[in-house]
């Protein structure tokens, strides 16, 4: 449980630490701030509205305590759920376990090192292969797309 907890401050910590490097401004570092702690209210997509009232009327539950149903633009849907899994399974087992058959640390964690749990394993076939290259012709697409760099203000 320890443990859980220890993640769960890091991963906290790294999310809001990575907000002045996003805002362009400190009052719109704080407006980010406060819309990641539900300061300026909380949206359901209206899809959702329907599923909550199945549930023992959640949804008119929610709608009483000040919930405001509405459109949601920046979420689709289940484009985003999919992306959401495929990144979180890609996301489970870290490097060094994924490679573990093949030593690839140079014995960093000789004595303390979780053998993988995930019971996944790399190794050279054709599945991999194709993962691979689905994951190249995926980046290269995606560096045509125009993007600031990222610290272009300092």
């Amino acid at each position: 449980m320890g443990l859980f907890f220890a993640w769960l401050i890091t991963f906290f910590s790294v999310v809001v630490s990575w907000v002045p490097f996003r805002a362009e401004t400190i009052n719109g570092a704080k407006n980010i701030l406060n819309g990641m702690m539900g300061i300026n209210g909380f949206i359901v997509p209206d899809r959702f509205f329907n599923t909550l009232n199945k549930l023992y009327g959640f949804g008119d539950y929610l709608l009483s305590i000040g919930l405001e149903v509405g459109l949601t633009p920046l979420f689709k849907g289940n484009p985003e759920k999919a992306w959401l899994v495929i990144l979180l399974i890609m996301a489970m087992p870290n490097t060094q376990q994924f490679m573990s058959n093949y030593n690839p640390a140079f014995e960093t964690y000789k004595s303390n090192f979780i053998k993988n749990k995930w019971k996944i394993s790399w190794s050279p076939t054709i599945f991999w292969s194709i993962i691979i290259i689905i994951m190249f012709i995926f980046s290269i697409h995606k560096m045509s797309n125009i993007s600031e760099f990222l610290y272009f203000q300092f």
